[in-house]
This record gives structure tokens, C-alpha cells and sequence, in this order.
């Protein structure tokens, strides 16, 4: 399925990148607006394909393929090239619209705006000596972690079995928050090390003491909408959003006057006076809780315009609207 994100909505989501962007960047990070269209060869040489293919859109008159995550794009920045041992390591963040088929996903979170055909995204993604990347990837995953916290999402970090691993990847450490209406941990980052897989395929060389050698590349996930929409704005009971330091300056100013969330209800504060009103259940069967269904997805401002439409990928009409 698809969506849009409308105004406040809208807003919000682009605070949270930017915050993320901005979290990153701090840390040495050059933040990026890498190409979603890219060759074939870029494909194979991070290793989406062949094994993903069936996952990517094509575009079969121009030889070209939407990316499912910036990290091939950064990649392909330096294919072929000759890296500067001095200039290692090189750090960069991402931010780009994603693409993927997610076919044989039929039926799993069929609700929500949890697994869809685009979103974006902000990635890291840096170009590092071999001895230096166990303690880069550590340093990654701490700064995924250090941004949830900042937000105030319970999350746990899980180290992905070497079973699980896809072929590019030597470790993957998932960071999983949890989901209240959901009743369980779903990842929201991922972090991986995939050594000189990614470097050899691509042709790109570093100049070490021992001469040329392909570098070491790390990849790691900072935020998606996911942790916009299906988690800042949408609990199954009554919770307060509890982001705190500096990222406050970017999501709770653009809602000061929203309160809590309480199911199916939306209760706002103005003049210190607390009111609420039922919106959805006449139009969701009042059973749903809000990560569920398209209501947590809709502008909280007094008058209750809608700010979201869900429509199917093959409708010409959106399937709800309010």
C-alpha cells in the first residue's frame, strides 16, 4: 500500500529528519542527497542483488533501479576509486525517498503505514580502514541508540544470528522498539558491518602501508517514518510523548498544544482546560487501536481536518477518507 503525509503531519516528519540529520552531522557525518536511481552494477556490488532482486523496482528502458535504502548510492559514490589513506574515515548520512516490491509480504501488517512500497529514510554509511571498523560500527550503533533516547523510545538491541545475516553483512545489530498496540518489539534501525564485501565487488581501493586494499564499509539506519508515524503519534493506550533535550526543539514545539493520546481518543490542552472528542469510531468500527488504523495519522488540531489519505497501490480512489 501507499500514503500521504499531510501538514502538521508533514511537519513533524521532517523535524525528525532533520534532527536525525543534524544528530549525525555532530558526530562527523556529511549529510548526503544521494540519487534513488542506480545502475545494475551498484546492485550487485552492495549485494542486493542477485538475492533481492525480486524486491526492486525496475526500470527496464534505462537500465536503472530504484534504490531500497541510500546506502547503495553511497556506495557507488566512490566505485572504482582510489581512497586516500588520510582521508579515512569517511562518514556520510544519507537521506532519500526508498523503494521496495516487499514481495511475498502478503498479508503481515496489512494495517497502518508499517510495511509500504516507499518511505524514506536517513542512512549512514561510511568508508573505513579494516582496523578501525569493529570500533566504527560500535560507535553507529550508539549513536542509534543515543537518538532513541533522546525521543523516549523503550527499545532493546538485538545482535542478528549469523544465520540471518544476508551475504554482505560479517555483523548486524537490530534496534527494536516497542510497539504498545502491537504487544511486541518491531526494528526500527539497523547497523551492519560488511567488511570488504562491498568494496571488492565495487572496485574501490584504499592506499595503505601494505599498498592498495579495499577499505572497510559500515551501514546503519538513523530513522524511517516508521518511528514518525507508527510510534511518536500513535499509541493503543494513554501514554504521553516523552521526547526530551534537543529533540524537543524539533518535534514538541510543532505540537505544543497536544496533550495525550488515549485510544481511539484524541485529548488536547488549551487554556488549561482538557477536551476531548471520539473521532473514528463511526468510521473504524470503534475496535482499532490507533497504530492500527489511519487515525493516528491525521492532524491533532482542534478542528480535526483530515491530514491523512491511505489509498491501495492499485486503486484509482483512496480506499478511506475522511
Amino acid at each position: 500500500k501507499t500514503g500521504y503525509i499531510v501538514g502538521d503531519t508533514a511537519l513533524l516528519a521532517f523535524a525528525l529528519y532533520r534532527f536525525a540529520l543534524d544528530h549525525v552531522a555532530a558526530a562527523g557525518f556529511t549529510p548526503v542527497l544521494p540519487p534513488v536511481l542506480v545502475r545494475e552494477e551498484a546492485m550487485i556490488g552492495t549485494g542486493f542483488f542477485p538475492t533481492e532482486k525480486s524486491n526492486i523496482y525496475e526500470l527496464e528502458q534505462d537500465g536503472l533501479f530504484l534504490t531500497g535504502t541510500s546506502e547503495v548510492a553511497l556506495a557507488a559514490m566512490h566505485m572504482t576509486e582510489i581512497l586516500d589513506g588520510d582521508d579515512l574515515p569517511l562518514r556520510y548520512a544519507g537521506f532519500s525517498t526508498c523503494f521496495r516490491r516487499e514481495a511475498g509480504a502478503a498479508g503481515k501488517d496489512t494495517r497502518g503505514m508499517f510495511r509500504v512500497h516507499q518511505f524514506n529514510k536517513v542512512e549512514m554509511f561510511v568508508f573505513t580502514t579494516p582496523d578501525d571498523a569493529w570500533a566504527e560500527h560500535d560507535r553507529m550503533v550508539a549513536l542509534e541508540e543515543g537518538l532513541l533516547r533522546q525521543l523516549g523510545l523503550p527499545f532493546r538491541v538485538v545482535n542478528v544470528a549469523a544465520g540471518d545475516l544476508g551475504a554482505p553483512a560479517a555483523k548486524k545489530i537490530d534496534i527494536e522498539a516497542w510497539f504498545p498496540a502491537q504487544e511486541r518489539y518491531r526494528e526500527v534501525t539497523s547497523c551492519s558491518n560488511t567488511t570488504d564485501y562491498q568494496a571488492r565487488r565495487m572496485g574501490i581501493r584504499w592506499r595503505s602501508e601494505r599498498g592498495l586494499e579495499p577499505p572497510h564499509t559500515l551501514n546503519g539506519t538513523v530513522v524511517t517514518d516508521r518511528v514518525v508515524l507508527d510510534r511518536l503519534v500513535s499509541q493503543s493506550h494513554e501514554v504521553e510523548i516523552m521526547a526530551s533535550g534537543r529533540a524537543k526543539d524539533y518535534l514538541a514545539k510543532r505540537f505544543a498544544n497536544v496533550h495525550k493520546i488515549h485510544g481511539l481518543h484524541m485529548i488536547y490542552e488549551e487554556n488549561r482546560v482538557r477536551r476531548g472528542k471520539t473521532l473514528w469510531s463511526n468510521v473504524l468500527g470503534g475496535t482499532m487501536g490507533l497504530p492500527q488504523n489511519i487515525a493516528a495519522y491525521f492532524r491533532l488540531i482542534e478542528d480535526f481536518q483530515p491530514k491523512l489519505v491511505i489509498s491501495d497501490s492499485g486503486s484509482a480512489t483512496p480506499a478511506i477518507k475522511v
